[in-house]
């Protein structure tokens, strides 16, 4: 058979579209590009004329490190991604439908720049970096693990400046509002899940995925063994959350708060609507749990551990709040003062000359 498209028919399976070609030594090779359709062919026809510009300059690698992004994906998050939050599953799984079935070396830098541009007006540019944070990521392990053999496509593409962070924390009463809708029969599973984030800072995934096991009651702490930063911690449990967890039915396993991801939704999107509270993400319960611990503690180190920050620099956003924060603490600065007099009235020195008439 001479180079080109062959189309594999087998009584038991579906058609494959392969494409066949001779490598620089004169060895046969063939490989598959995916199920019999229009789309797969045209892929083919695309896969052959640049399997054999690498075949003639020289460049060609065999066909077994040659995976598809899918497969690099799917090994990447099998023993990587697993232990992050649910956005990375999601981020992965935007990806595989527009470039799962592709090879991964035939994904151009081109395309992941276009790719990215799009993301980022459609979206905004923080989450296009994220995206391409993951892209980078992909590519990289695969690198290292063998199964991919060139340059990081996604290497050379920079990041757009990040839109400026958003910090929206809650008030004294806006929390009032918040539990007090919380705690109607409608929103049983997902109250204290609430009085969680509230009372620890903890992210969304940290407290969905925590473990019966990881919690100590009795001598009050939480243990995070898999957060965002890598690094495991220690979370104390105040009285208030003690009471709220002592009635979620405690056992030796398994998981603290049973609610599913989609029920969690729902009855998220429900709660905001009928507490009013605008502009208001769960991720902003953190943000409230830290504004409010800074401005009763003033204790930024404290505050950088419990919330698993790698550095200060993150936890530095919180000293800067509420204006009333503010003025408070310089009124307790003036208290500290000396109290000023009236201003002393210039001394008069005696051979002065006089300057009237």
């Amino acid at each position: 058979m001479a180079n080109g498209i062959w189309i594999r028919k087998r009584a038991d399976k579906l058609a494959e579209v392969w494409i066949v070609f001779n490598d620089q030594a004169g060895k046969r090779h063939r490989e598959k590009i995916g199920p019999d359709t229009a789309e797969m062919r045209k892929l083919a026809k695309r896969s052959l004329v640049k399997v054999q510009g690498e075949v003639y300059e020289n460049k060609y690698i065999a066909a077994v490190k040659r995976c598809t992004f899918k497969e690099l994906a799917d090994n990447y998050y099998r023993l990587v991604g697993f232990n992050r939050d649910s956005s990375w599953s999601y981020r992965t799984g935007t990806l595989i439908p527009e470039f799962g079935h592709r090879r991964a070396d035939e994904i151009t830098t081109k395309e992941w720049q276009e790719w990215y541009n799009k993301k980022a007006v459609s979206t905004t540019p923080s989450t296009a970096n994220r995206y391409l944070a993951l892209i980078k990521a992909i590519y990289n392990r695969a690198i290292e693990w063998g199964d991919f053999q060139k340059e990081n496509p996604a290497k050379r593409i920079k990041k757009q400046p990040d839109n400026a962070s958003r910090l929206r924390y809650l008030s004294s009463a806006e929390m009032d509002r918040l539990l007090l809708v919380c705690q109607g029969p409608e929103y049983s599973k997902l109250y204290p899940v609430v009085v969680c984030a509230l009372f620890t800072g903890m992210r969304q995934g940290e407290i969905l995925r925590l473990d019966w096991k990881n919690v100590d009651l009795e001598h009050g702490t939480i243990y995070i063994l898999i957060s965002k930063s890598g690094k495991p911690r220690e979370v104390p449990i105040t009285p208030r959350l003690k009471e709220v967890m002592l009635g979620t039915r405690p056992k030796p396993e398994g998981k603290v708060f049973e609610i599913a991801h989609i029920t969690f939704r729902r009855l998220f999107d429900r709660l905001k609507a009928e507490s009013g509270i605008a502009y208001f993400r769960f991720h902003d319960i953190r943000h409230t749990f830290a504004s409010h611990f800074y401005m009763r503690t003033a204790d930024l180190y404290a505050l950088q551990k419990l919330l698993g920050h790698a550095s200060p620099q993150m936890t530095q956003r919180y000293a800067h709040l509420s204006k009333a924060h503010i003025n408070a603490a310089m009124a307790a600065f003036e208290s500290g003062m000396p109290v000023l007099g009236a201003p002393a009235a210039p001394a008069t020195h005696s051979g002065q000359l006089s300057c009237q008439p």
